[in-house]
């Protein structure tokens, strides 16, 4: 657990350092001939995804991340008043973090307003890599982590936005662990 907050905290000190831009939302490219395609034989349609899909890449694009009740922009207090008291909260290298459950919110330790900045967030439910890329296309960045040696892609969103997802390899059939929408500063 202390290994998920540290990256989360290291991932929000990265994101203020960065300065690129975004050049725009996101556009879904076509993928032909995955494993998971699978087609309604009477309208030769392939059906919509349970959790990538349309209203998926809406929320991320918007800043919330499906499975968090609340979405980047939110205050802390906003947070609590509604939740309660977080499982956990503490101060990982310059970042404040709330966990519920299985969704962390984060925001930096020196912001006055306490707004939310990094939302993860861990699905119970078993979901691919090849899934989310039918929806949202190629990733921007697409990698090994030096620090965690998990597999991850980057997906610029717009306003800034970007949308982490890691897994265990980089095989496209391969479980997500974890997916992290960011509001870089």
């Amino acid at each position: 657990m202390k290994y998920i907050f540290i990256l989360l905290s290291i991932t929000i000190v990265l994101i203020g350092c960065s300065q690129e831009k975004t050049s725009g939302p996101i556009e879904k490219e076509q993928v032909v001939g995955t494993k998971s395609e699978i087609k309604n034989e009477e309208t030769e349609t392939t059906p919509e995804h349970e959790y990538f899909n349309e209203e998926f890449k809406n929320s991320i694009s918007n800043g919330f991340l499906p499975g968090a009740e609340f979405g980047i922009g939110s205050t802390v207090s906003e947070i609590k008043a509604s939740l309660g008291e977080p499982e956990v909260e503490d101060i990982w290298d310059g970042a404040n973090i709330l966990q519920y459950g299985s969704v962390v919110y984060g925001y930096p330790y020196l912001d006055d307003g306490n707004t939310i900045h990094v939302i993860q967030h861990a699905p119970e439910t078993e979901y691919f890599l090849n899934d989310l890329k039918n929806l949202l296309g190629e990733p921007s960045v697409a990698e090994i982590s030096d620090i965690n040696g998990m597999f991850f892609v980057v997906y610029n969103l717009k306003e800034n936005k970007q949308l982490w997802v890691y897994t265990t390899s980089d095989s496209d059939t391969s479980p997500i662990s974890y997916l992290k929408l960011i509001k870089k500063y």
